[in-house]
């Protein structure tokens, strides 16, 4: 949802102007730009569902697309869309929307991850101890914890330590959140990491803005569909 754009096979958008795609193409697509360290099985339920997903933000949280579809790097086919205002606002917002209309689910605003709380044996996790608004609290769980704190490019220290050469002259387009807390956190109780120092580099930016800057606009409407992107 970067930017507000979704890569799907097998959208509408596609077929009104006859565009040819298909799960094994895309998927093929992945395999090169992931130098088949993939997870054949991961890649392809998310392939097949992508057009269901593409439906259900349409129809369950009312996001519009425009009516161009993208050829964007890596694709070998043009099969991502973007939202109107090409923002991931655009999905967010309305996510947020949803989840207020839910009784099931609480939202904790200002809340700042500290720990884990786990079992006598220390072997699971009961739980997480939280800071909101300046006041400690632990949350227990039920179930389970999942996982979803973001990436972790701004963090120079944790990058570092992934890939060296990611120093601070490195620049990133992550936002100033984009730290390694949590998976530190994780580490330390004995999660298991997949391929961290994976971290990707984009040619598609300017070394001449800070972030993500106004060079990728270019790419995605020019770069990317007619050019030569040089790394």
């Amino acid at each position: 949802m970067n930017a507000g754009q979704i890569a799907a096979v097998g959208t509408e958008a596609q077929k009104k102007v006859g565009i040819e795609d298909s799960v094994e193409l895309m998927m093929d697509d992945m395999f090169k730009a992931g130098v088949d360290l993939n997870h054949p099985n991961l890649i392809r339920k998310m392939i097949e569902e992508s057009n269901d997903m593409v439906k259900w933000t349409e129809k369950t949280l009312g996001i519009q697309y425009r009516e161009r579809v993208t050829q964007l790097g890596g694709h070998s086919c043009p099969r991502t869309l973007s939202t109107m205002n090409a923002s991931g606002r655009d999905i967010i917002d309305p996510l947020l929307k949803k989840i207020e209309e839910l009784d099931n689910v609480e939202m904790l605003l200002n809340t700042a991850f500290e720990s884990f709380v786990l079992d006598d044996g220390k072997k699971q996790v009961k739980g997480l101890h939280v800071r909101t608004n300046g006041h400690h609290q632990t949350l227990h769980c039920e179930r389970g914890v999942v996982l979803a704190a973001g990436g972790f490019s701004a963090d120079i220290g944790f990058r570092k330590i992934q890939n060296p050469s990611f120093d601070e002259k490195v620049m990133s387009t992550n936002q100033p959140g984009a730290t390694a807390e949590v998976i530190k956190e994780a580490l330390k109780i004995g999660a298991m990491s997949v391929q961290l120092s994976r971290i990707q580099l984009g040619p598609w930016t300017s070394p001449d803005e800070e972030g993500f800057g106004n060079a990728p606009f270019f790419c995605i409407g020019s770069g990317f569909p007619y050019g030569i992107i040089v790394d």
